[in-house]
């Protein structure tokens, strides 16, 4: 009998174990999606005071089935059709929910709260301040409306620098790039994709890179860049992203599951400040300038074939 009773002590510690180590994942899964319903916000602006109708936020995690942070939006509507929207962050940590606004820098603590699948409600405390009350209603996953495809298409916006493991082959020579830039523009209103540029950096250089124009797209949570110059496209299927980092692997048709490591340096860029002009190109290393490219003899130039280190 008293090996049973150790016997079920071990089972209990360790179901307790699971719980609490499991217990944010279960409520960040739960969170992920569209909220809808009165959060008792207000907006003060030149003396006056107005009420907003009802409130949305969005949840999105990092990655699927693994992290308990990610980012969203805070959308406070009233009447007239005008709403205000703001970026967030969040997570779920010991069972607490904490929000925290992009711009303001802002943090709302929720801990005391009722969290299913379609319900939401509860109070919470920003700062000193007393508790306020709210209830929520799920209107939306995001697999149903691509929400998350937007919202990663804002995190993408900007600049980042890492390692793509990329080289080149020409002339019977391979070169790998040192780092890589890739910057991403995103086309106007509640578009998932834009442009951009792939940069390809061989030293520091000045003028030792090979750059392309690029068109992206966040389509089902999966990244898809598209080259201009040759028409092959990567597809970024398994990764990690937040405002600051994003990891992760692609594929690109030849070589599969190639990992990849970038962090952003800016939030967004302005293309006359890199001198990367319109088209595709690459400089001194290669021995092919802009100046060689639009000569009578550019056809007999060999360009450069972008591969990918395998791993």
């Amino acid at each position: 009998m008293k090996k049973i009773l150790s016997l079920l002590s071990v089972v209990i510690i360790a179901l307790c174990t699971f719980t609490s180590c499991d217990e944010d994942m279960m409520l960040s899964y739960d969170l992920e999606g569209v909220w809808r319903g009165d959060m008792r916000t207000y907006y003060e602006h030149t003396g006056h005071t107005k009420e907003y109708t009802y409130t949305e936020i969005s949840f999105d995690r990092d990655i699927e089935n693994e992290y308990t942070s990610g980012s969203g939006y805070w959308t406070d509507y009233y009447g007239g059709g005008e709403f205000s929207r703001m970026r967030i962050y969040w997570e779920v940590k010991n069972k607490h929910i904490f929000i925290t606004f992009r711009t303001s820098r802002k943090t709302i603590e929720i801990y005391n709260y009722k969290l299913n699948s379609n319900h939401f409600k509860g109070s919470f405390q920003e700062g000193t301040n007393t508790f306020t009350n709210f209830d929520l209603t799920k209107v939306r996953n995001y697999e149903d409306y691509g929400d998350s495809d937007f919202i990663k298409s804002y995190t993408l916006k900007g600049t980042w620098e890492g390692d793509m493991y990329t080289y080149y082959e020409i002339n019977g020579r391979k070169q790998k790039a040192t780092y890589t830039e890739i910057m991403f523009t995103k086309d106007p209103g509640e578009s998932r994709s834009g442009y951009g540029y792939w940069v390809d950096h061989f030293s520091n250089r000045p003028g030792d890179y090979y750059y392309s124009r690029i068109d992206w797209e966040v389509r089902n949570k999966t990244i898809y860049i598209t080259f201009r110059s040759d028409n092959t496209t990567i597809e970024i299927y398994n990764y990690k992203l937040n405002e600051n980092h994003f990891k992760g692997w692609f594929r690109d048709g030849v070589n599969t599951n190639t990992e990849f490591d970038l962090v952003k340096t800016r939030e967004d860029y302005d293309s006359y400040d890199y001198d990367y002009g319109y088209g595709d190109g690459y400089y001194d290393y290669w021995g092919y300038s802009k100046a060689t490219r639009s000569s009578d003899n550019s056809e007999n130039v060999e360009i450069p074939v972008r591969r990918f280190i395998k791993q």
